[in-house]
């Protein structure tokens, strides 16, 4: 079977898995923005750290910037959301916050390679340090 190959020696499904993470990417990103307008609206409260934290976690996810200063805020956010929610949730509900979790680790190792992303332009443009990627 022959496989076709990009100009940086990957094949068309590795690309494809790229691909795969930026979906996951969105859709975790929207998920964070989901809790921030859900926590507005129903608490209409705009002081609330967690609920901004929420906005800004979602915001970097869908644009592909701040990926790792987001994973690791995030992970703590869904960490203790996590802790919390073990003391009356059913096993499978308490699940996806360790699901979520990974998904912040699969994405923050494959930020150099990700796609449907302003991150390249971000890191050569406005993030000087590292941390900022």
């Amino acid at each position: 079977m022959h496989m076709t190959r990009t100009k940086s020696n990957q094949t068309a499904s590795d690309i494809g898995v790229w691909y795969a993470i930026a979906a996951a990417r969105f859709i975790l990103g929207a998920i964070f923005l989901w809790i921030f307008f859900n926590e507005r609206t129903r608490f209409h409260d705009w002081r609330a750290p967690a609920v901004w934290f929420c906005a800004v976690i979602g915001a970097a996810m869908v644009l592909g910037i701040l990926v790792r200063l987001v994973t690791a805020v995030g992970s703590l956010l869904l960490a203790l959301a996590w802790a919390k929610s073990l003391s009356g949730m059913t096993p499978m509900r308490t699940g996806g916050y360790l699901v979520y979790i990974v998904l912040l680790w699969i994405i923050f190792f494959g930020y150099p390679h990700q796609v449907l992303s302003i991150g390249a332009w971000w890191r050569r443009n406005v993030a000087r340090w590292r941390w900022l990627w």
